[in-house]
């Protein structure tokens, strides 16, 4: 098997977990974050999963594939709901090929999720994607907390309301500092 494979894989086993946890989750964006999170606070559960800069903050064509891949082999349901003309939103849940994943994560990897999804479950989700871009841009830029925190406020004013939330979650997982540059690349 190709290593992309293998990668794309894992993603599919952490999103089955994930959603497992939650129970149902809501939104794309809330999906990007929290991989992202759980990349950075657990770098060996998502090994080779690399995030850049995009409009709602860190995003990874390779988890957008295993969220397709996860529909395909129908791990994971999703439900869109619409609103208005042209916002829409995308709620996953266990799909009927959920649990029947051809490697079940270990069970540190396991711990990692559960660790992390209990830190985020209640967490809104632009509060998940200032953090995450908090974070993105300390890594990516290697910017102190509090210039990070102000350059993602420029670059999303939308979420100023969710910078003392963020914040607080950032100093709850205690990320350490990156040691592998290429999971996080310019913007």
């Amino acid at each position: 098997m190709s290593q992309a494979f293998d990668i794309q894989s894992r993603c599919i086993d952490v999103l089955e977990e994930i959603v497992h946890q939650h129970g149902k989750l809501e939104g794309r964006v809330r999906i990007q974050k929290i991989m992202y999170l759980l990349r950075r606070s657990a770098p060996e559960v998502l090994e080779g999963v690399n995030f850049y800069y995009h409009h709602y903050g860190p995003f990874s064509p390779t988890v957008v594939d295993s969220v397709m891949g996860a529909l395909s082999w129908r791990v994971l349901d999703q439900r869109v709901e619409t609103y208005g003309d042209d916002i829409q939103r995308y709620v996953y849940s266990p799909g009927p090929g959920f649990a029947q994943s051809a490697e079940p994560l270990d069970l540190p990897a396991r711990n990692a999720v559960i660790r992390l999804v209990d830190e985020v479950k209640t967490e809104h989700w632009r509060t998940l994607e200032l953090a995450a871009t908090v974070d993105f841009l300390e890594q990516s830029d290697q910017l102190p907390r509090g210039e990070a925190l102000l350059r993602a406020l420029r670059l999303k004013p939308a979420c100023a309301e969710y910078s003392q939330p963020a914040v607080a979650l950032l100093a709850r997982l205690e990320l350490p500092p990156l040691r592998d540059r290429a999971i996080v690349s310019g913007h």
